[in-house]
């Protein structure tokens, strides 16, 4: 890319944590979009090359303004949650503010946009899938699974290249330092040491969230227009994470 300018939205987050610093390696300069005051816990300060921007993400044309000048932007902005009070901001998070990002973007003249997803917009099955796999878990009625797959429909129907390229990247569950929340891990621990944990049936794909900021770097730069890349490392049952 010619031009090293990339507006992150999600840069307070946990993959963005990461995010910033892979970006910053390979020399790009970063934009962090966040709502005022947003900040990542053990972010206070931006590293040199990197710089916040507080924006109004109800407003297309205040995120337009915000992604003018950029050649790309990354849209890691999420919510993880399985509480059903959160499935009306994961809604507004994951769909609505995926349409106007798009819109944004491509009114801001920016012609690279990298979209966050999930590993669970490829659906659910008993052996592991590849990224020609459809949503197919709609009756389970998760509203994270579901908005997730409805925005990246969205992103995957923007893509219109060369004037503006698509690329979805969809990480697996991500492990390791700098959680917001910084619950997750403290939980496996304290589930690994119970003598007879419950255990859900099933299992999902793990990696370090390092990995997947270094995979996401891949797919802006190497990325091809309307595909999508799962980012991942290994496939493990609850039982054996």
């Amino acid at each position: 890319m010619t031009n090293k300018i990339i507006a992150l939205t999600g840069g307070t987050g946990f993959l963005g944590f990461h995010l910033i610093p892979a970006l910053l390696a390979k020399g790009y300069t970063v934009r962090v979009l966040r709502r005022p005051g947003s900040v990542h816990p053990k972010m206070q300060k931006l590293p040199t090359g990197a710089e916040f921007h507080a924006v109004d993400f109800s407003d297309a044309a205040a995120i337009s303004k915000a992604c003018v000048g950029a050649g790309a932007v990354i849209h890691a902005a999420g919510l993880v949650s399985y509480n059903l009070k959160d499935q009306a901001s994961m809604r507004e998070t994951h769909v609505a503010l995926t349409a106007r990002m798009l819109e944004a973007a491509r009114s801001a003249g920016v012609t690279r946009f990298v979209h966050v997803s999930s590993i669970v917009t490829l659906g659910h099955s008993d052996v592991p899938r590849d990224e020609s796999a459809g949503y197919d878990a709609q009756e389970l009625h998760l509203a994270y699974w579901d908005t997730k797959a409805e925005a990246e429909r969205l992103a995957v129907a923007a893509n219109h290249p060369p004037e503006f390229e698509v690329i979805v990247v969809n990480p697996g569950s991500l492990l390791g330092p700098g959680e917001k929340n910084g619950a997750l891990l403290p939980f496996i621990k304290k589930l690994a040491g119970t003598r007879r944990p419950f255990l859900p049936d099933g299992g999902s794909d793990f990696l370090d969230v390092r990995d997947a900021a270094a995979g996401t770097v891949l797919a802006l730069e190497k990325g091809l227009a309307g595909q999508r890349y799962v980012l991942g490392a290994e496939n493990l049952t609850y039982a054996g994470l």
